[in-house]
């Protein structure tokens, strides 16, 4: 049956015919939609329609990407996995050898960085250290990079120094009058 002229887009403008056969033996592929969705594309005159002549649909099955926030920090955590992994290996193969260059990955930018990210996210981050200072007054005073710049600066000169801790006496739970000692570390070096 030959398309009228309502069926039929303007072939020159990249439109199709879309048949109106609607018959019970008609063959359809399940679970596509045959409506909606999408746009008529242009297509040049030698161009055949795998190429993409016609409406092209949208894809009603897939999902959306997921994106992490955090990239970088994903990142940094999966290298000190793999020095971790290389370590122990490493450790296998020779029991009896000390192994002499972890000061480098110790002082690794990533590293601290990890490392930042767990004390940022622990529950005692607004508990200040004998200093005084939280995680937050460091990022409010000084900013992450430039603390964990000057922090890497500090333990590669040789010049970094623990300070003591804040010791906290708690009650324990169900023995009153007993208490146990809390340390709790300063946050900046």
């Amino acid at each position: 049956m030959p398309p009228n002229d309502s069926q039929v887009g303007n072939r020159n403008m990249g439109t199709h015919w879309i048949s109106p056969v609607k018959e019970a033996g008609y063959p359809r592929r399940r679970g596509r939609r045959t409506s909606g969705g999408g746009a008529f594309v242009v297509v040049r005159g030698r161009e055949s329609r795998p190429h993409g002549e016609g409406r092209q649909g949208i894809d009603t099955h897939s999902k959306p990407e997921k994106r992490f926030v955090d990239s970088d920090l994903q990142a940094d955590q999966a290298w000190l996995l793999g020095v971790q992994r290389k370590l122990y290996q490493w450790s296998q193969a020779h029991p009896e050898d000390a192994y002499r260059d972890l000061w480098n990955w110790i002082t690794d930018i990533r590293n601290l960085r990890c490392a930042w990210w767990r004390v940022s996210r622990n529950k005692g981050k607004r508990t200040p250290g004998i200093d005084g200072q939280t995680v937050g007054s460091i990022r409010r005073d000084m900013g992450e990079r430039a603390y964990l710049e000057d922090l890497r600066q500090t333990l590669r000169q040789g010049a970094f120094r623990p300070r003591p801790c804040r010791r906290k006496l708690i009650a324990k739970p169900g023995k009153p009058g007993q208490f146990r000692a809390l340390g709790i570390p300063t946050v900046i070096s």
